[in-house]
């Protein structure tokens, strides 16, 4: 490895599992990590806010619609424990930005809960809605 030079490697093929490997130097010494162990966005997802249906993301396996504005977001691959921070912004609706707002919570290690909601408090279908997970 250490004789290439990073533009001379060759593509790593997507989606990544997160059993990859990678280097990384700790404290002087160059330790191998997964890519899974790496703090990075375990899993992120964009999906239309009127059916559920994924528009593109990593580790989601799948979104479900349980009623306006209220959605169940699955992961493929679960993580370690359900203290994670998930975000959740909605699109606009309609080309307005309108005064709204998207909670979320851990529902388990493989799976989050999202609610959108207008500036009177009414849930709602935006046309859209990004959803990322940090552990």
């Amino acid at each position: 490895m250490a004789d290439k030079k990073i533009s001379a490697l060759t593509s790593v093929t997507t989606p990544l599992t997160g059993a990859e490997q990678a280097p990384v130097v700790q404290s002087g010494t160059t330790k191998k990590a997964t890519v899974a162990e790496i703090n990075l966005c375990k899993a992120w997802v964009k999906f239309s806010g009127s059916d559920g249906a994924v528009l593109g993301g990593f580790n989601v396996s799948s979104v479900t619609r349980s009623g306006a504005g209220i959605y169940r977001v699955n992961l493929t691959n679960a993580l370690t424990d359900a203290n994670f921070a998930v975000v959740a912004t909605p699109d606009t609706q309609g080309g307005v930005t309108l005064a709204t707002m998207a909670s979320a919570a851990a529902a388990s290690t493989s799976a989050a809960d999202v609610y959108v909601s207008n500036y009177l408090g009414a849930q709602f279908d935006p046309s859209a809605v990004h959803v990322s997970f940090f552990r």
